[in-house]
């Protein structure tokens, strides 16, 4: 899990896409591990790609699956309106979670404040340039329903990315659920 998610410390600074690659790179240290090839879903894309940049002698693959990416393809592309939906979010799942009685029906749903700081927290801005930097294999997988990171933003990646590849699965965003057998063969 990343930090703030499932029984890790909800008592960071930041959930930010870039905070959690620095975590990781931290958790790689205290493990012993030098070296890693990521698979990164959805917002773990954009943390795999912070990762390939904070430490490329480290990271020696990316996988992304139904990633995040450049920023003018999220939400209205605008990283200022991008965040203010995101507050507006945040606003709205705290109030819930912390105004509404809910005798812990909601400790555990996906859509909680750890979720919500994830998306208020992150700049994407910077992922366009470090694509542009990257110089290892990656493999772009992505479904073509998704409608929460739209397919134009595995396009773009593919095309910022000259040495990538691009898979496409008939699915939506929830491959890792619905299309299991498709995405087993994509990843083999």
């Amino acid at each position: 899990d990343f930090v703030g998610y499932g029984a890790s410390t909800r008592d960071v600074p930041s959930f930010s896409i870039k905070a959690q690659a620095r975590y990781m790179l931290a958790l790689m240290d205290r493990l012993g591990v030098k070296r890693v090839q990521i698979f990164g879903y959805s917002l773990g894309g954009g943390v795999g790609i912070y990762m390939a940049d904070m430490a490329p002698d480290r990271i020696t693959s990316l996988t992304l699956l139904s990633s995040i990416g450049v920023q003018e393809l999220e939400l209205l592309g605008d990283y200022y309106l991008n965040r203010g939906i995101h507050g507006v979010q945040l606003a709205f799942i705290w109030s819930l979670h912390e105004l509404t009685p809910h005798f812990g029906w909601l400790d555990d749903v996906i859509l909680n404040i750890p979720y919500a700081r994830s998306f208020y927290d992150t700049n994407q801005g910077p992922l366009r340039g470090i694509l542009k930097r990257y110089q290892n294999p990656m493999l772009i997988v992505h479904g073509e329903g998704d409608f929460q990171v739209p397919p134009a933003a595995a396009r773009e990646h593919y095309r910022i990315v000259p040495q990538s590849e691009l898979q496409w699965i008939d699915g939506g965003h929830d491959l890792m659920w619905t299309h299991v057998e498709d995405l087993a063969q994509v990843l083999s």
